[in-house]
């Protein structure tokens, strides 16, 4: 959502550069929930277990998953590098495209 919503901003407002202060915060919290799970130093996933907590768990593998973080925060450093080199939007678009597919 929260890459969805970066997407829209760039389109829209391209002049607040989202992809600077979003990128970071991406890069962080994937980093975090790759090593350490999703409690206690991932934002995002404190907030998803907070809004959970009511349901019974269930329970999947973490290799897949942290598989996917890793490859969540490679994105945002490609795209947060795309921004900082300032090369077209198209690249990023192009890198978040990739991820839906």
């Amino acid at each position: 959502m929260l890459s969805a919503v970066t997407m829209v901003f760039l389109l829209v407002r391209p002049e607040w550069d989202p992809v600077i202060y979003v990128g970071p915060y991406v890069i962080f919290d994937m980093i975090m929930a790759a090593m350490f799970g999703l409690i206690p130093l991932s934002p995002t996933g404190m907030l998803g277990t907070a809004m959970t907590m009511r349901f019974k768990a269930i329970w999947k593998p973490i290799k897949p998953k942290r598989f996917a973080w890793s490859l969540g925060a490679i994105m945002g450093i490609t795209c947060l590098t795309f921004r900082l080199l300032e090369m077209p939007d198209i690249w990023l678009f192009a890198v978040l495209v990739s991820a839906l597919c």
